[in-house]
């Protein structure tokens, strides 16, 4: 026989049971009024942002356009650059092509011309090209010299204040007539070394550009050392060195490479004897610098090997 249900029981077990369900009911309706409100802040939140970003997007296409413009633009511009440097480079070689073309005529306007430095002021009195003419006949006259006076276009002193007493006179400029003259008179003057005219000491010089002068006053340091080691060289017009070393002739274009030819061929290595016996004792030797044959020894250049029966150091060579 079944037990017996208390009535209290189950009208307390129903009552649960409608809680429970009404709970469940609220915490839906909760659950969605919160995604209906969660989706209508989505919602408005979005429009807010789409609004806020619709100016910011305006801005980004117009700065992709204005970048885009900008790129080609450099583009343009790099393009031009590229062809001004070329351009630039040739114009440059073109230029330095037409000064050499410029100075190579106005040195060819001035082959025919001379100058004369040491006469003093006021001798010529008045009259320079047959002055000139003059000095020029009584200083190579003689066997193989000037037969009579050279035919001078044109004489006179360089344009310049004239100097006070005892400055250093103003040099005459003159052009001869023929050009073969011109290279006999400078002949001549090689030849004859020493010009002296009333005491004073003259010389000839042919007459360049002043560009032409530097270029070839720029080997004045390579004759030097030429001159010094007895090498046979020559300067050749317009501003080119002649070597002969030997057997071997060469020419150079830059005092560059010449001094380098130099350096390299014909300075002679330092002489240093291989056995430096007896110069010192060891410690004086090493402390202190020393001359040997013309040569001075400095500090720590000498290695000392061993000692002999006296004491003093036998040095094998410069380290």
């Amino acid at each position: 026989m079944p037990p017996k249900v208390n009535k209290t029981t189950a009208s307390l077990t129903s009552s649960t049971v409608e809680a429970e369900d009404q709970r469940n009911e609220m915490l839906e309706d909760i659950r969605r009024i919160v995604r209906e409100v969660i989706q209508d802040e989505v919602s408005s939140l979005k429009t807010d942002i789409q609004l806020a970003i619709a100016p910011v997007r305006a801005e980004l296409d117009e700065c992709k356009t204005q970048l885009a413009d900008h790129e080609e633009g450099l583009n343009t511009l790099a393009a031009r650059i590229d062809s001004l440097e070329a351009r630039s480079t040739q114009l440059a070689k073109d230029n330095a092509k037409l000064q050499l073309k410029t100075d190579d005529l106005e040195n060819r306007g001035r082959r025919c011309n001379l100058r004369i430095v040491g006469i003093p002021e006021g001798v010529e009195q008045g009259k320079p090209t047959t002055f000139i003419s003059n000095m020029l006949h009584k200083l190579f006259t003689g066997p193989g010299g000037l037969e009579k006076a050279p035919v001078l276009d044109r004489a006179h002193r360089v344009p310049a204040s004239r100097p006070k007493d005892g400055e250093r006179p103003r040099s005459f400029l003159w052009k001869v007539h023929l050009f073969q003259v011109k290279e006999e008179i400078l002949k001549l003057s090689r030849q004859k070394g020493k010009l002296v005219l009333g005491g004073t000491q003259i010389f000839i010089f042919p007459d360049y550009s002043a560009d032409l002068d530097k270029r070839r006053a720029a080997y004045n340091e390579v004759k030097a050392v030429l001159r010094k080691a007895d090498v046979r060289y020559g300067l050749l017009y317009p501003a080119r060195l002649r070597i002969t070393f030997g057997s071997e002739t060469r020419i150079f274009d830059s005092p560059q490479s010449a001094m380098e030819y130099y350096t390299t061929k014909i300075k002679p290595p330092p002489k240093i004897c291989e056995h430096l016996c007896c110069l010192c004792q060891a410690g004086r030797l090493l402390n202190q610098g020393v001359v040997y044959h013309g040569l001075e020894i400095g500090i720590g250049m000498l290695r000392v090997d061993e000692t002999v029966g006296n004491g003093n150091a036998l040095c094998r060579d410069v380290v």
